[in-house]
């Protein structure tokens, strides 16, 4: 699946498994707009709510839109555990 946005991303991922976006919601435990809301970009997705969406849709972290990925930082070992 290739999304453009994240709203896209959502619905086509709610969609392949058969929900609706009442259904969607119930799990979410929020109301129907709210993820229409998301899907139609009305209103930006936080990030712990797209989690709790990527969970519910049972979508692994390295699918998800770049956007909602945390960084992955780069740490330097200390001088005793580089020794």
């Amino acid at each position: 699946m290739t999304a453009k946005t994240i709203g896209e991303f959502i619905r086509q991922h709610r969609v392949a498994r058969g929900l609706t976006q009442t259904a969607l919601a119930e799990r979410l435990g929020v109301v129907q707009g709210a993820v229409s809301n998301w899907e139609n970009e009305y209103n930006d997705i936080r990030r712990e709510d797209f989690v709790r969406v990527a969970e519910a849709l049972e979508i692994p972290e390295p699918e998800w839109p770049e956007a909602m990925r945390l960084p992955v930082r780069h740490v330097e070992p200390t001088a005793t555990e580089a020794a």
